[in-house]
């Protein structure tokens, strides 16, 4: 009797402390042939919005459903800016817009630029967005888009850090 009285409490007592259910796991790839594997960079804006910096363009993943907002040459790095997504890759630095058919489109800034090629790397510090390539830094304004300023190096550049505040 005490033996079976011992066995009903220790059933309720991992029935009663125990979870329910199997714990959740999603496994999300994009079905579009057109999308590479190959990611460089990530990053999520204010909504919770990710988007990849990829070969064949931005990747846009909103936990559900993945979109490809095409560029015209590989992305390498994304950055996210006072609720804006900007961009840099092969062909200079820009920014994700609404298009004309009301579809997410990649904007290029750096078209007055001709040394803003092979942009690797970026960050936004402030009210400033610093994009960078092995021999330049360029300094973006979000709030015009406009390049305010371009600093370049006599050594190859490798990437670009905050530290305290300061790029």
């Amino acid at each position: 009797m005490r033996l079976n009285l011992l066995f009903v409490f220790l059933v309720l007592v991992q029935v009663g402390l125990g979870q329910s259910g199997n714990y959740f796991l999603s496994h999300y790839a994009p079905s579009d042939e057109r999308i590479s594997t190959l990611t460089f960079a990530i990053a999520q804006d204010n909504r919770g919005i990710l988007y990849f910096a990829n070969r064949s363009g931005i990747l846009e993943f909103d936990g559900h459903s993945w979109d490809l907002i095409t560029t015209q040459n590989p992305v390498y790095t994304v950055v996210n800016a006072q609720q804006q997504i900007y961009a840099g890759g092969l062909q200079g630095f820009g920014k994700i817009t609404w298009g004309a058919d009301n579809t997410r489109a990649y904007q290029s800034l750096s078209n007055q630029q001709p040394l803003a090629t092979q942009i690797f790397s970026s960050i936004s510090s402030g009210d400033k967005i610093y994009f960078a390539n092995d021999r330049a830094v360029f300094v973006l304004s979000p709030k015009t888009d406009q390049v305010e300023a371009v600093i370049k190096s006599e050594v190859a550049l490798n990437g670009l850090l905050e530290i305290t505040g300061k790029p």
